[in-house]
């Protein structure tokens, strides 16, 4: 059986979760909401969005290791982190 705890950073922050990419639509608030300016430029206007959670993939580096996410958003290897047993 394994061993239960957390990882923290080399500066004592915890980790709190894995760097997550995931395809999402952001909706149109309806017909008609595209505005199309004189210059070319397009404006579009949204309402909400529709998250597919099935194409949730855990983000790696270059060296296939899964990114881990520290309490302040930045980015760590298991290699750069700590265990701390429960």
């Amino acid at each position: 059986m394994g061993k239960f705890g957390y990882f923290v950073t080399p500066n004592g922050d915890r980790i709190i979760g894995t760097l997550e990419t995931v395809e999402a639509r952001a909706n149109f608030e309806d017909f008609g909401s595209i505005e199309l300016h004189d210059d070319g430029s397009v404006e579009l206007y949204y309402d909400g969005s529709d998250i597919f959670y099935d194409s949730m993939r855990t983000q790696e580096d270059r060296q296939g290791r899964m990114l881990y996410l520290d309490e302040h958003g930045a980015t760590w290897t298991q290699d750069q982190l700590t265990f701390v047993e429960n």
